[in-house]
């Protein structure tokens, strides 16, 4: 036998991973029934199994009593080839795209089975045909190849070479997905993510986070799973029952009088297919104004009225939100009816570090709180330290999206800039203020008004403000006689005869016509979004409830639900806004919609102005992120005396 390169220690007798003795493997072989649910598993159901082909020797490949003593090495590719008993030898080129990504990311890690091949230094493989073909892949990509790990047979008769070769093939089966969920879940909590899963076992993310899925569920669910006694539908729609739904599938199933509804049915049984039970109560019963009707042995009770149990689990899960942020927690987050919190994407952080407490209800009424969790990308931020990072894990969000800053910013310049038009007086400080600090020659440009899509372009041109500031503008471009009457007044071309134009007809005009026309120009060439405006509609005092009612544009770019119920609590009162706190933000925006005009049954609110919209402006959060304000807070102290 021909010397190998780099040889591991070999063994005369197999011992286990303690160093014990084993005894060898003794026939008969035992029956056993493969756990992996596809058809080439349902092929294998009746099939003996084969002897683990263990690397330490001592393993029979029939029913004598003999050893087979083999040796570890690791060979290089260009001294293996396959042989020719290889069950599948000189069949085509496999397929190896399961395992390339596999072995892209970390190698073979599966010793070859090999023996010598009468020559010197080289060896032929028995089996591990896709192993080798996968290295000699990557070995083309990169331009160079690692060894490869291989177990060496001695010399023998060509029976054994042929019976280990349809050993290891018959003998391999996938793992099934709950052993896969034990591996993946290790793995996570070894600090592998998601992307790294799939790259190293050549699956997509979203296999690796349905497989991670199954940790949402009860052992014993994951066992019967396990031992095929639920089917894929229904395991897949146990994944997302809270546990107190999963214990009562598994009492329907333990009881021989019940039903237990799978696949389908079972998805319309998690998903408003039962009553309310008052056992999901966070409330006391005593409390519930509504009827409750009970089974007739009166061990079960439900209630009548879901619109009321939902209004009372409401205001009681507000309650204990506003328990918890009063206890000190960071942040208390409250998922929308029906979404799942899942603690393998999230690390078990304490509240003195930031911890946060996350909601979850399901549509059967269910609330449960899961305390001091962070994600993992915020848990590793929080170690990770760093002014940046912190400052980014304090707001995770600004209170006001892109789009909606927009559309207040263009409206609370058009008030402001209409208002203005009554003032001349306040309009010529201004003007002298813009010529004392412009640059550049003073350039004077019209405000673009450039809206953020056109939803906010159809706003503004429905605005009250901009319709009254359209009739002025045509006053004084009659008075400059101008044939056009839609165009701006501000922003010519510079053109020093245009110049001369101008001043020879304003030489014309009076000096309240001349003022009229000087304020119009400083409303068209005011900035909007700028500190200017919350200066000066502070100081005009301007009304927006005079020049702007909430439209469909403000209700379509209102999107944040804790923000949907301050703003419900201002027009419904704090009572009504926590018996809607889990609801949805579409529903929280309709049920102002109802104040505002009167409808459904609502008090009508005549006036209401949200705290973006007011003068001076207000944020509805601690978050920050609404420019709005800040710019208030910054120039606020020029124009406030005590």
């Amino acid at each position: 036998m021909p010397k190998p390169p780099a040889f591991a220690a070999t063994s005369a007798r197999p011992s286990d991973c303690c160093g014990k003795q084993q005894t060898p493997y003794q026939s008969p072989i035992p029956s056993f029934r493969p756990t992996r649910r596809n058809s080439s598993a349902d092929r294998r159901k009746n099939r003996p199994a084969a002897p683990a082909f263990g690397l330490c020797g001592g393993d029979n490949l029939n029913q004598s009593k003999r050893r087979v003593t083999m040796q570890l090495a690791h060979i290089p590719l260009d001294q293996l080839n396959i042989s020719a008993l290889n069950m599948r030898h000189g069949k085509r080129a496999p397929d190896i795209s399961d395992i390339l990504p596999s072995v892209r990311a970390r190698g073979v890690l599966v010793p070859l089975l090999v023996r010598p091949n009468g020559q010197p230094e080289t060896f032929e493989i028995v089996a591990g045909r896709r192993r080798y073909f996968a290295a000699k892949s990557l070995a083309d990509e990169r331009g160079e190849g690692d060894p490869l790990p291989c177990a060496i047979m001695e010399d023998g008769d060509d029976a054994d070479a042929l019976e280990a070769s349809l050993i290891e093939n018959l003998a391999r089966l996938d793992p099934d997905e709950v052993s896969q969920w034990e591996t993946f879940s290790r793995l996570v909590r070894q600090g592998r993510t998601v992307p790294d899963i799939a790259v190293t076992f050549g699956i997509t993310d979203l296999k690796v986070k349905r497989i991670l899925a199954l940790g949402d569920l009860l052992p014993k669910i994951r066992e019967a799973y396990r031992r095929e006694e639920i089917d894929t539908e229904t395991v897949r729609h146990l994944t997302m029952a809270s546990k107190a739904q999963q214990k009562d599938w598994l009492a329907l199933c333990a009881d021989p009088d019940q039903y237990a509804p799978r696949g389908y049915q079972l998805k319309q049984w998690l998903f408003g297919g039962q009553s309310i039970s008052t056992k999901v109560a966070l409330f006391a019963i005593e409390e519930y104004p509504g009827l409750i009707t009970s089974d007739l042995f009166g061990e079960d009770s439900y209630f009548a009225d879901a619109d009321l149990f939902w209004q009372k689990q409401n205001e009681a899960i507000a309650t204990k939100r506003d328990t918890y942020l009063n206890e000190g927690w960071s942040e208390v987050v409250l998922l929308e009816p029906g979404q799942y919190f899942h603690a393998w994407d999230h690390e078990k952080t304490p509240k003195k570090k930031g911890g946060k407490i996350v909601i979850t209800v399901s549509h059967r009424g269910e609330v449960e709180c899961h305390e001091g969790w962070l994600s993992r990308k915020e848990a590793r931020r929080a170690r990770e330290g760093g002014e940046q990072e912190e400052t980014a894990a304090k707001l995770p969000r600004p209170e006001v999206t892109g789009p909606m800053q927009n559309y207040i910013d263009l409206h609370r310049h058009a008030a402001v800039r209409a208002a203005m038009l009554d003032h001349p007086a306040v309009a010529l400080r201004l003007v002298v203020a813009h010529a004392i600090t412009g640059s550049g020659l003073w350039q004077v440009r019209p405000e673009p008004q450039r809206a953020a899509n056109e939803t906010v372009t159809a706003s503004l041109a429905g605005c009250k403000a901009e319709a009254a500031f359209g009739k002025k503008r045509r006053e004084v471009l009659a008075l400059l006689g101008s044939p056009d009457e839609d165009s701006l007044v501000a922003g010519g071309n510079g053109d020093a005869v245009a110049i001369a134009g101008v001043f020879a007809r304003l030489l014309a005009l009076c000096d309240d016509d001349v003022m009229r026309v000087l304020t119009l120009v400083m409303a068209e060439t005011l900035a909007a979004g700028s500190a200017v405006i919350e200066a000066l509609g502070n100081q005009l005092n301007v009304d927006m409830g005079i020049w702007w009612q909430p439209d469909d544009a403000f209700f379509d770019l209102l999107r944040d639900k804790e923000i949907a119920n301050s703003m419900l609590a201002d027009v419904g009162g704090k009572l009504v806004a926590d018996g809607n706190v889990a609801e949805k933000v579409k529903t929280q925006k309709n049920i102002i919609r109802d104040f505002l005009a009167g409808e459904n049954g609502r008090p009508r609110v005549e006036t209401w102005l949200p705290r973006w919209m007011k003068f001076p402006a207000e944020s509805y959060t601690s978050r920050g992120g609404f420019r709005t304000a800040d710019q208030w807070t910054q120039v606020q102290p020029l124009f406030v005396r005590e």
